[in-house]
């Protein structure tokens, strides 16, 4: 794997909380950062890529209620019946 140094900017509390779970987990806080932003996008992707099944009333409509031009009102019925 090719490795890049960058430069970032990182709330300080956020810092001091990483340097120690670093340290516990006997990681670079590269590391860290690195593993966790690795799961950050596969979680992402799993997301994106997961089907959806829209919760209907039976008859091939949409459940009264469902405003299904807003996906932001979609996701939170999904995880509301998760």
């Amino acid at each position: 794997m090719h490795t890049m140094r960058t430069t970032i900017t990182i709330d300080k509390g956020l810092l001091s909380t990483a340097k120690a779970a670093a340290a516990r987990d006997n990681l670079t806080l590269g590391q860290l950062i690195s593993d966790a932003l690795q799961h950050h996008m596969a979680d992402t992707a799993v997301l994106v890529n997961r089907r959806v099944t829209l919760p209907t009333t039976g008859r091939g409509g949409v459940r009264p209620g469902v405003n299904i031009s807003s996906n932001s009102e979609i996701f939170d019925l999904l995880d509301d019946e998760s």
